[in-house]
């Protein structure tokens, strides 16, 4: 989706940026089109571990670097929560699934909600990781007063 170069700039920005709150990441090279494993979340939520689940695919993408999109891995995070495996496997292909997903998606372009994390202040969304810097410039626009230190 964004092409080999830019991936490889945007990891790198993000591992610095983890690294200066004290947080290691090791992302994959590649970013992964995440419908599948979305759609297995999606089965998580319907057996009420959508955390467990989602916070391990999270740990499994950024901390391990593992491919999220691979049965290897869906299968391997559904058991580590008490997921049935082979359920979130089959979730990650289930049409009715992948439906929701893209619903879901379809609200979210509709709300300006174009990455992930998405924050909304007022009617200004700051899109992605960004720096405080970014989050000050949102405040002042807003009028926010700061707050004396």
């Amino acid at each position: 989706m964004f092409g080999a170069a830019r991936v490889a700039s945007m990891h790198r920005r993000l591992v610095a940026f983890a690294a200066e709150h004290g947080v290691t990441i090791h992302p994959p090279a590649h970013a992964p089109w995440t419908i599948r494993p979305l759609a297995a979340t999606e089965r998580a939520r319907d057996a009420g571990l959508l955390e467990p689940f989602r916070d391990r695919m999270m740990d499994a993408y950024w901390v391990d670097g593992r491919d999220i999109e691979s049965d290897e891995v869906i299968g391997a995070v559904a058991r580590e929560v008490g997921l049935d495996a082979d359920e979130a496997v089959s979730a990650a292909d289930d049409p009715a699934y992948l439906e929701r997903v893209r619903v879901m998606r379809r609200a979210a372009e509709e709300e300006m909600v174009t990455g992930i994390p998405t924050l909304f202040f007022g009617d200004y969304p700051v899109i992605g990781c960004q720096p405080w810097e970014t989050f000050q410039r949102v405040a002042d626009k807003l009028g926010v007063p700061r707050r004396p230190r």
